[in-house]
Order: structure tokens, then C-alpha cells, then sequence
């Protein structure tokens, strides 16, 4: 049986996005794409309706390339489960009111037992100082926590 991978909204942008011209930018549209063509189908990949929210927004065109990689995945279900362990999340105090649907990410994929959350946003989700928080909650609600990785770290992991 294939990991359990939940996609959050960065990897499709990565995918979709115009080369940058930024050095570390760039490698990271690389490395995604590079996921994406080589390992991405080693994985059973989930998305959700909060990542179709997201990627709906921006440029119409780059948008409905990124509605097109999301919809062809099975999407985990915001449950009363998800919103209580993602306001736990966010009452830690280290995601911004602008970003709360970051918490959601990783309730999402703690709730419905994902063996990994693959996301390049590294400010508030793949955060090293910040994971032993997320964990710490997830654990006091009875939840194990996923590997959170970017598309580089899960690609230098052994293949499934």
C-alpha cells in the first residue's frame, strides 16, 4: 500500500508557477517538479477544499492549472474533528491571523492519518523550531503527526 500524502497548496503552485529568476526559488520549482515527474506517483495523494480555495486565487489562467493538479486527487473533509484540532493549533500563538488556514493544513492531515504533509510554505507548516509545537498538540489530542517535508527532504528520503 502507497504513503498517504496530503498536497497543500504550494506544491501546485510550484508546479504551475512561470521559472523564476530568483537562484533559490527556482531550485525549489525544480524540486517540486522533479517530485512531481519522478515520485509523485509512489504516494496515495490527497488534497483538500481548502487547498481548491486557495489555488482558485490569482492570474485565471495559472489558477485553473492549479485547480486542474488538485481535482484530480480524493479531498480529506474539514470535520469537526479538523476545526478543533486546527483552532488548537493556531491558539500556540505562532501562526498570524492571516495565515490560519496554515493550521488547517496540519490538522487536515493529522486527523485523516497522513503519512506525510508535502508543502514548500516553510515559514509556518515545514518550520523545524515549529513542528515540536504542532506535534505536542496533535499528541495531548490524540493525534499522530505526519512527516512534514518539502519536495527536496522528501526526495532524498529512501522510496517508499
Amino acid at each position: 500500500m502507497k504513503p498517504r500524502l496530503y498536497m497543500e497548496t504550494t506544491i501546485p503552485s510550484l508546479l504551475t508557477a512561470r521559472p523564476s529568476k530568483l537562484i533559490k526559488a527556482r531550485a525549489q520549482q525544480e524540486a517540486a517538479k522533479e517530485w512531481w515527474d519522478k515520485a509523485s506517483h509512489l504516494y496515495q495523494i490527497y488534497c483538500s477544499e481548502v487547498v481548491l480555495a486557495e489555488v482558485r486565487g490569482g492570474e485565471a489562467q495559472k489558477a485553473a492549472e492549479r485547480e486542474a493538479i488538485v481535482t484530480q486527487f480524493p479531498f480529506l473533509t474539514v470535520t469537526a474533528e479538523v476545526e478543533r484540532l486546527a483552532e488548537a493549533i493556531f491558539n500556540i500563538g505562532v501562526i498570524p491571523h492571516g495565515s490560519a488556514a496554515d493550521a488547517t493544513h496540519l490538522a487536515l492531515a493529522a486527523v485523516h492519518k497522513m503519512d506525510y504533509l508535502l508543502t514548500n510554505n516553510m515559514k509556518h507548516i515545514c518550520n523545524m523550531q515549529l513542528k515540536p509545537r504542532f506535534e505536542a498538540v496533535c499528541k495531548v489530542a490524540n493525534y499522530s503527526f505526519p512527516i512534514i517535508c518539502n519536495p527536496e527532504q522528501i526526495l532524498a528520503m529512501p522510496p517508499p
